[in-house]
């Protein structure tokens, strides 16, 4: 479940896929509880190639905390209205509010039958395990964007075991999709102040230190195609 994603469902009872109108008065909900992905496809018979595809992939920043509700303007929506029509791509926002690149040893259990989505609030599982089903079952993926780390650091993370999960997703997603083209994205400030819910330490405590240091990676180490300049 996404509890939040800045964007109202109409949802009403019973099935009115192929309705003008419900006999129920509809209502709005600013979560996405059941709907995991849409796929649709083209007939049979087309001759249309598939868009390429880039996937945003990340925390909280990615699905859209902080955008205006309702206004589509999530950092993934802003990169599909200036790139969507003249490059002829499709951009799909792979975000989980709380997600982090390592697991934490409180973590929740996975969900059963699905062991890359956890019970729980927001975090789902950690980046690494998302990979296959967020990233490389889209069709004509072509490239990735991906801000994440800082839940991490909220958790008590170094920089160095940041930085080796940031490598070890590159080195998957370039070994199972030869071509794919990774950009990185720079950890933002946090400016909230507030400490997070649940376990670790406030947000205030947070070594600084940390974030500067997988930023300066990000920006020089070369691992990635391209940077995403978010600080």
């Amino acid at each position: 479940m996404h509890a939040r994603v800045w964007q109202r469902s109409v949802t009403t009872p019973g099935n009115v896929a192929f309705s003008t109108e419900s006999p129920f008065p509809p209502s709005s909900i600013s979560q996405s509880p059941v709907l995991l992905v849409v796929v649709a496809t083209a007939p049979a018979s087309s001759s249309t190639p598939p868009r390429p595809a880039l996937v945003c992939l990340g925390d909280s920043i990615t699905e859209g905390m902080g955008s205006t509700p309702d206004a589509n303007a999530r950092y993934p929506d802003l990169i599909s209205a200036s790139l969507a029509a003249p490059r002829n791509l499709a951009v799909l926002n792979a975000g989980i509010s709380g997600n982090r690149l390592l697991p934490h040893p409180l973590d929740p259990a996975p969900h059963p039958g699905h062991p890359t989505h956890h019970r729980g609030y927001g975090a789902g599982a950690p980046l690494e395990s998302r990979l296959d089903a967020d990233v490389l079952a889209v069709e004509n993926l072509r490239c990735v964007a991906i801000l994440i780390g800082i839940n991490d650091i909220f958790r008590g993370a170094n920089a160095s075991d940041i930085i080796a999960a940031h490598i070890r997703v590159a080195q998957h997603l370039r070994a199972r999709s030869p071509g794919v083209v990774l950009y990185g994205g720079t950890l933002p400030r946090d400016r909230s102040r507030r400490p997070p819910s649940g376990r670790g330490p406030a947000r205030e405590e947070v070594p600084e230190e940390e974030r500067r240091r997988v930023n300066e990676w990000v920006r020089t180490a070369g691992e990635y195609d391209g940077e995403l300049e978010f600080e």
